[in-house]
């Protein structure tokens, strides 16, 4: 996508949610909990009827859309078979995708998993009722319910981006693994200084808004932070050419959802459509744009404990 039809967009989306709703939102629990609730039904209807909210990633033509959704559970499960893992927390599940194939998948094993969202919660119990080894409860991982348990494998995909501090929520979380326990992230992080000038400021102010995001982490500063000097980061992964052609296919979608962004701007004004649909457009505008330029990167980290640190 070239800068102009770039800017152009980015500004049919400022002018049907306003550049104050954009900038002045502001992101809190209530907002991440509006997001997701009302975004879910999108997400289901054009990304994953299984109820994935997190990108695909593809290796190749021809690969089934569910196949590469299930690749962030498939790593899970393989280190679960390779530790011999018996007790496994997932940080943020969404609609329980990961931890309901990984259950199937491992009926001897404990899976619990928490989220801020009722919604998430109430969805996920109901379509894992056959499953009772997966536990699934509202919390937060910005400040959890105090407890004494421990975890062999605790994983996040795409969630921990919404964190308040992400360095201490790995810190936290690391210090509740067994010793030869392991942390898993899959999320999106920042390669590049934030933009400053237009039309990458713009689309950078919508890509956050869009997402519910306060901000993209730094890369470097969570894999350099010296809160995390106890652990080792085992694996570091990237993957950013492999959710890219998702990312793409989004951003056609938003190209479309655009073409007549006066009957789009009356859609929400009338409450048609939600604001969170707008919100899904904006960051299908852009997401591919931040990818390709290399400003974001998506990345899949492991974390364990450095030897004789208890």
């Amino acid at each position: 996508m070239n800068t102009d039809t770039l800017a152009d967009h980015c500004r049919r989306i400022y002018k049907i949610a306003g550049a104050d709703t954009i900038l002045g939102e502001g992101i809190s629990d209530q907002v991440i909990r509006s997001y997701y609730t009302r975004s879910s039904f999108y997400y289901r209807k054009m990304h994953s009827p299984e109820g994935a909210m997190h990108a695909p990633v593809s290796f190749g033509q021809g690969i089934p859309h569910l196949y590469k959704l299930q690749y962030q559970a498939r790593f899970v499960d393989s280190l679960i078979a390779k530790h011999q893992y018996s007790n496994v927390l997932e940080l943020g599940f969404g609609m329980g995708f990961n931890t309901r194939y990984l259950a199937e998948k491992n009926p001897t094993v404990n899976f619990t998993g928490i989220d801020l969202t009722a919604s998430n919660v109430e969805l996920a119990r109901k379509n894992s009722k056959n499953l009772p080894n997966a536990h699934f409860y509202q919390d937060s991982f910005d400040n959890p319910t105090p407890t004494d348990q421990r975890y062999d494998l605790i994983f996040a995909v795409e969630t921990i981006c919404h964190s308040e501090d992400m360095a201490g929520v790995l810190e936290r979380y690391s210090k509740m693994l067994t010793e030869n326990g392991r942390l898993v992230v899959f999320d999106g992080f920042r390669k590049k200084p934030e933009p400053e000038t237009d039309p990458d400021l713009k689309a950078y102010n919508l890509l956050l808004w869009g997402f519910a995001l306060k901000q993209f982490y730094s890369f470097d500063a969570i894999v350099d932070s010296k809160r995390l000097d106890f652990m080792n980061f085992e694996e570091i992964t990237e993957y950013s050419e492999n959710v890219l052609p998702n990312m793409q296919v989004f951003q056609k979608g938003a190209f479309k959802a655009l073409r007549f962004p006066f009957i789009l701007k009356a859609a929400v004004r009338l409450k048609i459509l939600p604001p969170e649909f707008v919100k899904q457009v904006a960051a299908g505008l852009t997401s591919a744009h931040f990818l390709e330029s290399g400003y974001l990167g998506y990345y899949k980290l492991v974390l364990s404990r450095k030897e004789g640190i208890s």
